[in-house]
């Protein structure tokens, strides 16, 4: 025999075993669309860090169950807010993804939004311009305004002199202005502030100085917080922070900021065995600390992966639309999740920042009577 075709007569009977052998299920695809580059990438890498241990968790099911593989497709925007529209289409037309993972603001979900299937965001606030196929999965901005309310009201026992400083060009910024009035008012008259455009620390500094307010609340950008209070002598005693969630890494990179309190929907240091194994097997894979960005990516891709779950083989986008509104009590991060019209109930967590870390001070649940 010719010694020279054993390599090829071996080559052909493994592609024959491998004709015949059983291969596994095809996998489903997923799609996260997120600034993974550039000088905004922070809140995408932490996403897509946080699925990823998602990912991870639910190839032990499939291997365990025998189920379809589900694979996460991660695409960069560079920060171009017209990219998100692009590639979630082509996510959906090309790679025939399923659902998307992203979008940290309005703006950004609703172009999202428009390759029409279901999308699972971290943002809070619900737009008109939103489909029913969005499902929010962050805090909302009245929670976050009503919970710092009841926080100072009740806790903190401040009631005299609030003062509400309010970006009014943002629709999330209103709503946490609103709640927090609207939750305070019964127990003290709060006098709020608007601007339309950045005016001057030291005009803005002024106004809020001749309100002598004991409480300061403010609504807005965190990169806008550091300079009003550098501004503001003397600073109120208790001052509040209401805005996008994460804005704690921003805000502590600020000496002015010590003492300031916020609510965020997840913190490091919770005391939950899902919480503690998170941060830990974070760490470990990533030689960093994760942030509320990456436990919303991680707690969203749980959701989607239980939804396609019980999707079984029906994995249209109204069919898993369904299932998802139909989830209760989801094992997350922070305690048990489920949705309503669309929305993730989940607890705010109030932390003060100091030494350079967020530290918990008290958590509230999404159906806590707010006399409590």
């Amino acid at each position: 025999m010719n010694h020279r075709l054993l390599p090829v007569l071996w080559l052909a009977l493994f592609a024959l075993a491998g004709c015949g052998g059983k291969s596994g299920p095809p996998p489903i695809y997923v799609g996260q669309v997120a600034t993974l580059s550039g000088p905004d990438r922070l809140s995408g890498e932490q996403a897509m860090r946080g699925i990823r241990l998602a990912v991870q968790e639910q190839a032990a099911l499939t291997d365990k169950d025998q189920l379809r593989p589900i694979h996460v497709r991660h695409t960069d925007t560079r920060g171009k807010l017209d990219a998100f529209e692009g590639e979630a289409i082509r996510l959906v037309s090309v790679n025939r993804v399923v659902a998307l993972l992203g979008g940290n603001t309005p703006a950004e979900v609703i172009r999202l939004d428009r390759a029409h299937v279901p999308l699972l965001s971290p943002s809070g606030l619900r737009t008109r311009d939103m489909s029913d196929l969005v499902f929010l999965t962050g805090l909302t901005p009245s929670f976050q305004g009503m919970t710092l309310a009841r926080f100072t009201v009740n806790d903190l026992k401040a009631t005299a002199g609030m003062v509400v400083v309010v970006d009014d060009r943002r629709e999330d910024s209103l709503a946490l202005a609103e709640a927090f009035v609207a939750a305070a008012q019964p127990t003290s008259r709060t006098r709020m502030l608007r601007f339309g455009k950045n005016p001057p620390a030291a005009e803005l500094a002024k106004a809020v100085a001749d309100a002598k307010p004991g409480v300061l609340l403010f609504a807005g950008s965190a990169r806008d917080l550091p300079a009003l209070l550098k501004a503001l002598r003397p600073v109120p005693a208790v001052v509040l922070f209401g805005g996008e969630d994460g804005a704690a890494q921003v805000l502590l990179e600020s000496p002015e900021t010590a003492g300031v309190y916020l609510a965020t929907a997840f913190v490091r240091d919770l005391d939950t065995p899902r919480a503690r194994d998170f941060v830990a097997e974070f760490a470990k894979t990533n030689n960093a600390e994760p942030d509320v960005h990456a436990a919303l990516a991680h707690d969203s891709a749980r959701l989607l992966f239980e939804a396609i779950r019980n999707s079984k083989t029906e994995l249209t986008p109204d069919h898993l639309k369904k299932e998802l509104a139909l989830l209760k009590d989801v094992p997350g991060l922070t305690g048990p999740l489920s949705f309503k019209d669309g929305t993730l109930q989940r607890p705010a967590f109030i932390v003060r920042l100091e030494k350079g870390r967020s530290t918990l001070v008290k958590k509230y649940l999404p159906d806590q009577d707010s006399k409590k």
